[in-house]
């Protein structure tokens, strides 16, 4: 399965680059390009299209945060609706949340294990969710299961929001 997969890795500490490489290559990743900054993450997405999209939290200038909802908010889908997995240490509610509302189709925490990445990362290339266009929000869809026919008196629409798109989607990885 991997062997025909495109994966960006955009991470600014050197070694870690090497070590998430070093991994990534071990599971016969077919196409691998690091970025070391958002700038040529950007670069290398107008370029390619990737699969997936492996992002640290923390970049130099510019926060992981800002560029998933900068990639988000790109007009093509081939670059919006790509799946990001984003890697970080901090594990605080508030931060897995951040990375939920900014787009951010999975997390996993540093330091992390090959088989937990390994999992994660095939987690988040196949679980598929409804990717999501709302003038607050750009990802994917956020709801668990549930009844989406359901119109009872909590239903936030009738119709499905203009720009909703049946796009890539992944599994369940954020806590609601």
């Amino acid at each position: 399965m991997l062997s025909r997969t495109r994966i960006l890795l955009v991470e600014d500490n050197r070694r870690m680059a090497e070590v998430v490489r070093a991994v990534l290559a071990g599971f016969g990743v077919g196409y691998l390009e690091h970025a070391p900054s958002a700038a040529a993450a950007l670069e290398a997405l107008q370029r390619v299209a990737f699969d997936l999209i492996v992002l640290d939290r923390r970049l130099g200038a510019v926060d992981g945060l800002d560029l998933a909802r900068q990639i988000r908010r790109d007009g093509d889908p081939r670059r919006s609706e790509t799946p990001i997995l984003m890697l970080t240490g901090s594990a605080s509610e508030d931060a897995v949340r951040e990375a939920r509302d900014a787009g951010v189709d999975s997390y996993l925490l540093k330091p992390f294990t090959v088989q937990a990445l390994r999992e994660r990362l095939v987690a988040t290339l196949t679980q598929t969710r409804r990717f999501i266009r709302s003038a607050s929000y750009i990802g994917p869809d956020r709801r668990r299961g549930g009844d989406l026919a359901y119109q009872g008196p909590e239903r936030r629409t009738r119709r499905p929001a203009p720009g909703l798109s049946r796009g890539r989607v992944r599994g369940d990885r954020f806590p609601s």
